[in-house]
């Protein structure tokens, strides 16, 4: 009987000592798979956050960017229908009027459309219109002035004065009060200065309409993608939280 016990007594031991050891080993597996997946989840957060910078950040900035661009021309088509008080048939050939003069020169359609709200919010008629856009085109080259400088100079000759194109002109210091509101300062500068807008494009100055025209496609794209650039946006937030997740 005291050998049963005594041989017993040492299967137990063995055992205890054999579940022990195995306990300490399982112990350390589980700190080194703790480890793995602490590193594993740091490794999928920095993951996560280099994708939004590298992908998920540009494409935002790309739509971003078309849809302010279209942004740009919508309004500025808008307040052009606003001062032609509805007229859309000007509207549309008056837009086909700055389409045509990007396309010699390296003004964008855009700018020549903000001008062309300002002169119809003056009350000139659509021929008024296109041509002081015309000359003012041709005269802010030949001046090195701004467009926006070149149109607020001519319109005023509309009213009878010449002001500081009398100064850099001289010649429209002749025409009388009643020639200058007949448009015969336009007249002048669209007899005396034509050609000159096309002369951006000489040497490298094709580079300025070539972006204009990427412009134009960036304007395209926006326009496709306003209505629907908040849904998206929102969708992109959500897999970025997803990931960093």
């Amino acid at each position: 009987r005291n050998v049963k016990v005594t041989m017993a007594t040492k299967k137990l031991a063995s055992l205890l000592v054999k579940v022990g050891v195995n306990g300490v080993e399982v112990e350390k597996e589980f700190r080194t798979l703790e480890k793995k997946a602490e590193n594993l989840g740091k490794n999928l957060q920095s993951f996560s956050k280099r994708y939004s910078v590298a992908v998920t950040a540009p494409l935002i900035a790309a739509g971003y960017g078309a849809a302010k661009a279209a942004d740009v021309q919508l309004k500025a088509e808008a307040r052009l229908l606003t001062a032609l008080k509805g007229r859309e048939d000007i509207q549309q050939r008056l837009i086909a009027q700055a389409g045509d003069i990007q396309s010699r020169s390296n003004f964008g359609d855009e700018e020549i459309i903000e001008q062309q709200a300002y002169l119809a919010s003056l009350g000139l008629t659509e021929e008024q219109i296109k041509r002081v856009i015309d000359a003012s085109v041709e005269l802010s080259v030949a001046t090195k002035s701004s467009l926006d400088s070149a149109v607020r100079n001519l319109a005023k000759t509309y009213g009878g004065l010449t002001g500081e194109l009398g100064e850099s002109i001289p010649a429209l210091k002749n025409l009388t009060k009643e020639q200058l509101m007949n448009g015969e300062a336009v007249q002048y500068i669209l007899d005396n200065y034509k050609g000159y807008a096309e002369t951006t494009l000489e040497g490298l100055g094709f580079t300025e309409q070539l972006k204009n025209m990427i412009g134009d496609l960036g304007e395209q794209l926006g326009a496709v993608l306003l209505p629907v650039i908040k849904d998206v946006v929102s969708d992109l937030a959500d897999f970025v939280k997803w990931m960093e997740n």
